[in-house]
């Protein structure tokens, strides 16, 4: 998606995710308590608060590719 950094809160599915693949029940619930005491748990209820809404005009996005080190050297590919 083009982000070279991103924060995803922690739910229920990620504890899922975490026994699925072979985390211990201590280890779970470790980043449980950790999550919910950092404020990462993710509270559905919550209203968002953002600094500020961006507009984009669809119509204006055009295909590119760019690499990993450099994503500001995009190429235009249409």
């Amino acid at each position: 998606f083009g982000s070279t950094a991103a924060i995803f809160p922690v739910d229920d599915e990620t504890l899922n995710y975490l026994r699925l693949t072979g985390r211990d029940a201590q280890q779970v619930a470790l980043v449980e308590a950790y999550a919910k005491e950092q404020g990462l748990w993710l509270d559905p209820k919550a209203e968002p608060d953002f600094s500020e809404k961006l507009e984009l005009d669809l119509a204006t996005v055009v295909p590119s590719i760019a690499g990993p080190k450099r994503p500001q050297d995009r190429i235009v590919l249409a």
